[in-house]
């Protein structure tokens, strides 16, 4: 059974998506590759750094963490929607990576969080979290979401449709790069 609601099916794919890069941060921290996880940024949005690491904030972490993630499921399902699936992997790192630069390296550096600036280390394994994390949840709402959510592009539709109605011996590659030429009313008709 596919997921018809694009919303339901960005919380989804985002929440799943999530549990996979949490996954990952924890191996890296595990391996004494990097000193924090993201719950750790995300519980700085809402707390003093002193209380990050208490289990309530711990709490506050994890539960912005999955918002996140969530509200990240489903703008990718959005973008899925109206730009069409194919190239989904590249989308997929572009918007993990806009949005990892925006949240951490932007929002971050304006004091969005009371977690400042990491190591390299850490930063390096945290752009390769949100990179599974990005990729995994655009392969979810592929997989998951209904056919009929990923209509066709209608820009891509409208051009087809403008080719379609030219005179035939009118170059259809023109159509693509030259706007339709409207009749003027200033003009007299030929």
């Amino acid at each position: 059974m596919k997921i018809k609601d694009r919303v339901t099916l960005g919380v989804i794919a985002g929440l799943g998506a999530n549990i996979v890069k949490l996954g990952v941060e924890q191996f890296f921290v595990s391996r004494k590759m990097a000193s924090q996880i993201g719950i750790t940024k995300a519980a700085g949005i809402h707390l003093h750094k002193t209380d990050i690491n208490s289990t309530r904030g711990k709490a506050v972490g994890i539960l912005t963490d999955m918002t996140i993630a969530a509200t990240l499921g489903v703008a990718g399902t959005y973008l899925l929607t109206h730009t069409g699936r194919d190239n989904k992997f590249l989308k997929a790192l572009a918007l993990g990576n806009i949005s990892w630069s925006f949240m951490y390296g932007f929002l971050g550096s304006m004091g969005a969080s009371s977690v400042k600036k990491s190591d390299p280390k850490t930063s390096l394994t945290q752009w390769f979290s949100h990179t599974a994390f990005s990729l995994t949840k655009l392969y979810l709402i592929d997989k998951l979401g209904d056919q009929r959510l990923f209509k066709p592009n209608p820009l891509n539709e409208a051009e087809k449709t403008l080719a379609d109605d030219l005179d035939p011996t009118f170059p259809k590659f023109i159509t693509r790069v030259v706007p339709p030429l409207m009749p003027c009313k200033f003009l007299p008709a030929s």
